[in-house]
């Protein structure tokens, strides 16, 4: 089995998010996807950019900007307590659109995102969007930081920085 960094970054929309992971968190507690397809009714993400350790993603298109992700084979048994709890992130992709978290949870045996998109500038207005989520199962050991911290907003203007510093490298 795949063991995941210490540390993950992403950085998406402008915003930076940190997942901090301990060591000796295996791959199969972390799954992601790009829904890249935004009107498509039914898709299978390409595997390059989705992720799942116990089988293939689908992405269900229900309704203008209403779709459902899931991750097949990831859920957990009634049986299982560290299956309660967990944690989903999800955000539009190159887009001032926003998607949000509907609901979530599991559904034997596989895990489940409801997401919602909406158009930027008239909320409440649906709205078909390429959007990215990521679902890690419960664990002690995993811990997040949002953006409007100190310390996230500190690394945002750090790798904003450096984004500067290899633009005025490429165009000199």
């Amino acid at each position: 089995m795949s063991t995941m960094p210490r540390a993950a970054w992403a950085l998406a929309a402008g915003a930076v998010l940190c997942l901090a992971v301990a060591d000796g968190v295996e791959a199969q507690e972390i799954a992601y996807a790009w829904a890249d397809q935004p009107t498509a009714n039914s898709y299978t993400p390409a595997g390059l950019y989705s992720f799942n350790p116990k089988g293939d993603v689908r992405i269900n298109r229900r309704d203008v900007g209403l779709y459902d992700v899931s991750f097949m084979g990831f859920g957990r048994a009634p049986s299982d307590r560290s299956g309660i709890g967990g944690h989903v992130q999800v955000s539009a992709y190159r887009t001032t659109d926003r998607c949000n978290i509907r609901a979530w949870g599991y559904e034997q045996p596989d895990f489940r995102v409801s997401v919602m998109c909406f158009k930027a500038g008239t909320p409440g207005t649906p709205t078909d969007a390429v959007f990215t989520v990521a679902v890690f199962a419960p664990r002690p050991q995993v811990a997040y930081m949002m953006p409007g911290t100190p310390e996230i907003d500190a690394l945002q203007a750090e790798i904003q920085d450096l984004q500067q510093r290899v633009s005025d490298l490429e165009n000199p």
